[in-house]
């Protein structure tokens, strides 16, 4: 709930056209809570806010943060709340009753994605299908259901909206140059996948975040960790660093099996020396084979080439292991080596190993 607010006093609109109220309906059941941001209106229920945020359960009923509703405001709502702005410039729901107006929050800056993110918020305690059209959409959403102590009904019905989020479309033209967005998006995702704890989630950023450990172009993003002598993306999480390093070590472990079976193969047989050298045709001259995935995705193509009985078995299931894809969510056809993915995205983590405790229902 970052950005510059403008508080209701501070502003000289004036703007009579309002948006009509969005009312989230349940059978068998009667609006009883207004909850206003800005010039919108959300008709909700109160039984589903208790129900799903920890938030609203706590404080709806609490003489001392709501004044009774319809006896001092005549409002048809049994509970009715606003959008104001603290001293910090963020903006939270106070009972109308109570808000002062000069704290009143007014509108949100041009493009803010809080307002469509609240609603969001609300669809996903409706178990109503929502969208995510960015990673900086996800980002306020969680930063909202963590504030309303609502992250279990967002991780529950978190996946859905995943699957068709276009984060994870196939990449457009400017994406098939070596630019990848999750050298920088990966780290922030896995500390939200982890604050959501949503399995899926973490181990498509924990791919990503593995895959791009060796080195990352926007360094800018990464925290030097004097600990560990190395640069981090979350210094404040040994946990994530720790599963980060044992994923690191798995890849770095396939990369070792297949260059045993390189060097064996050089040494024993003349024909395979011959294969790595027309491969430098091949391969761009930057290519480092210790780093990127491109070089050993050239290898496993120049061996489907060749004959049935002389394609090397031991050395071909190495380098599908090496090559694997993990990712579940990603809708491209890149695999590692190709397109924007440098480098391996073989990285795996099980249930067992995810940073929380399963058996938690309320966090």
């Amino acid at each position: 709930m970052a950005g510059q607010k403008r508080r209701r006093a501070d502003s000289t609109v004036e703007d009579d056209t309002r948006p009509p109220p969005q009312v989230f309906r349940s059978p068998g059941l009667v609006c009883d809570t207004r909850l206003t941001v800005c010039d919108q209106e959300f008709h909700v229920h109160s039984v589903i806010l208790k129900l799903y945020s920890n938030y609203f359960r706590k404080f709806l009923d609490c003489p001392e943060r709501h004044p009774p509703a319809v006896a001092q405001t005549g409002s048809a709502f049994k509970y009715d709340y606003i959008a104001v702005v603290d001293e910090d410039n963020i903006w939270g729901l106070e009972p109308v009753a109570s808000a002062q107006a000069d704290k009143l929050l007014e509108c949100l800056p041009e493009n803010d994605l809080d307002l469509p993110a609240f609603r969001k918020l609300l669809c996903a305690m409706y178990h109503r299908p929502y969208r995510l059209e960015s990673f900086q959409m996800l980002e306020v959403l969680v930063d909202l259901a963590d504030f309303y102590c609502a992250l279990p009904i967002v991780s529950a019905t978190l996946t859905a909206a995943l699957l068709g989020t276009p984060i994870f479309q196939s990449p457009d033209v400017s994406m098939t140059g070596s630019y990848n967005v999750w050298e920088i998006q990966g780290p922030v995702m896995l500390v939200l996948a982890k604050k959501l704890r949503h399995a899926l989630l973490f181990r498509e950023a924990f791919v990503h975040v593995v895959s791009n450990w060796q080195g990352n172009v926007h360094g800018e993003h990464y925290v030097y960790d004097k600990e560990s002598n190395a640069t981090s993306p979350f210094p404040d999480d040994k946990e994530l660093l720790r599963l980060v390093y044992q994923g690191y070590s798995q890849v770095c472990s396939k990369l070792l099996k297949v260059n045993q079976h390189l060097f064996k193969l050089i040494v024993e047989d003349d024909n395979f020396e011959t294969i790595i050298r027309d491969m430098g045709e091949d391969i761009r001259s930057d290519t480092n084979p210790t780093t990127e995935a491109s070089y050993f995705r050239c290898l496993k193509d120049n061996l489907k080439a060749l004959e049935p009985d002389s394609d090397y078995p031991p050395l071909r299931k190495a380098l599908d292991d090496l090559l694997q894809k993990n990712l579940l969510l990603d809708r491209s056809s890149f695999g590692a080596g190709q397109g924007p993915y440098e480098g391996f995205l073989c990285a795996e983590i099980s249930d067992e190993e995810m940073p929380w405790d399963p058996s938690e229902i309320d966090w």
